[in-house]
């Protein structure tokens, strides 16, 4: 599942669900707890259905991405 692959404040996050089951529990959710992409991402990551990468993205000052990898 790693193929899909989300990026919020510069933190990467992987499926480790199919997209069909993750559009499904987003749909379910109750508005209030999809008011943001935070909020999405942490309903999501407390289900088990997103993981956090290791992989950290920065802007340099042209305003372009670049990935640092943690060790």
């Amino acid at each position: 599942m790693s193929q899909n692959h989300i990026k919020f404040g510069g933190v990467g996050f992987n499926a480790k669900v199919p997209t069909t089951k993750i559009n499904r529990f987003v749909n379910n959710l109750p508005e209030t707890k999809k008011q943001s992409l935070f909020q999405v991402a942490e309903e999501l990551k407390s289900a088990g259905m997103i993981e956090e990468t290791k992989n950290f993205t920065h802007k340099h000052n042209k305003g372009v991405d670049y990935f640092v990898e943690e060790f």
